[in-house]
């Protein structure tokens, strides 16, 4: 709802700035401003949707077939326990179509513990196509990304992180 109203503000004020020119901005620094402060707000999220993100980001990645991994694999993948948490998504793909994996997890105390098994999920799977990359899962493991975001725990192994992460801001608070 606050997204809604305040792209409906911003397309409000752009003509006011056009016409009175914004304290001497010209009329297109007027309409880029407005349009700025109002794609800005877009990451203002009030109800977070992990799964939404998660789709989001797998339709934007060509190819993928991410499959979720249930309480025994992210067990034996992580050396966690699923119960731990207070939500978890965990996809894997399938390194032969492309590594594209994502985390999250909702925390409900320290993230110390989590941070670590999935440094160490990233440094396994980096020794692991050290010597045999398969599409790129050499720097992919080795790029992942691993951060806090909103309450979450969130691990990015994708090609493109930051694509992801921008997708990321669309579903979950920072």
């Amino acid at each position: 709802m606050f997204k809604k109203l305040t792209c409906i503000g911003a397309a409000l004020l752009a003509p006011l700035c056009l016409f009175t020119g914004c304290a001497g901005e010209s009329s297109e620094q007027a309409m880029a401003a407005a349009v700025a402060k109002a794609e800005t707000s877009m990451y203002d999220v009030e109800n977070p949707d992990p799964q939404l993100a998660i789709d989001a980001i797998y339709k934007s990645i060509d190819g993928a077939a991410p499959q979720l991994a249930d309480d025994d694999e992210i067990t034996e993948l992580l050396g966690v326990e699923p119960s731990d948490f207070e939500e978890y998504y965990v996809y894997t793909t399938d390194p032969k179509e492309g590594l594209n994996n994502l985390f999250i997890f909702k925390e409900t105390g320290d993230s110390t513990e989590l941070r670590k098994a999935l440094d160490q999920y990233r440094t396994n799977l980096e020794r692991e196509y050290e010597n045999y990359d398969i599409l790129g899962s050499y720097s992919i493991a080795k790029n992942a990304m691993i951060k806090e975001q909103g309450g979450y725990v969130i691990m990015l192994m994708t090609e493109d992180n930051e694509a992801a992460q921008k997708i990321l801001f669309e579903y979950l608070p920072q």
